[in-house]
């Protein structure tokens, strides 16, 4: 859709341009061209990431209501998520969501009422670079590693499930 409103048909052309106009993951790349990988496609330092992802929680790269319809449940009923990357699937068993570009974690096997509220998103990347928002604790972090093709993804969110708890600790200070 975004290759199609800026008139080009490359990934790339409009990743180059969200760099420059807004100075942001200028030290990142992505492979490929004509279909890049989006899911493990970017290289990229935590530091780079972090950076972009303190923008996007603090509102500097996105209005208000962009975020709101990219953070909004996309998946929710009568949509059922059918064809879910087994990179996702092979995780955990719980239900997540999908916004635009983010899973909403429902910390559930089966959905629950309280995951409509917004509480942690994730973009988890296919080799387990892992950035995520707790928009209920205001923080944000990121697991930053390269593992094997899928399997990363799983090792990186029980790595982060585990470390949660702590994390929460100390933003709770």
């Amino acid at each position: 859709m975004a290759e199609y409103a800026m008139g080009d048909t490359r990934w790339t052309t409009l990743f180059n341009a969200f760099v420059r106009d807004t100075g942001l993951l200028k030290n990142s790349e992505y492979n490929g061209d004509h279909n890049p990988l989006i899911a493990g496609g970017l290289r990229s330092s935590a530091l780079d990431y972090q950076q972009f992802l303190h923008a996007y929680f603090t509102g500097e790269i996105l209005s208000d209501r962009t975020r709101q319809i990219a953070l909004a449940d996309h998946t929710a009923a009568p949509v059922a998520l059918t064809n879910v990357p087994r990179s996702i699937t092979n995780i955990v068993d719980q239900t997540w969501h999908y916004g635009l570009g983010v899973w909403r974690v429902c910390p559930f096997a089966t959905y629950q009422p309280s995951c409509d509220e917004l509480g942690t998103v994730h973009s988890i990347g296919a080799f387990g670079f892992m950035p995520w928002i707790d928009y209920q604790r205001g923080y944000y972090g990121i697991i930053a590693r390269e593992g094997r093709l899928l399997s990363g993804a799983a090792e990186s969110y029980q790595l982060f499930e585990h470390l949660r708890p702590y994390i929460e600790a100390v933003v709770a200070q």
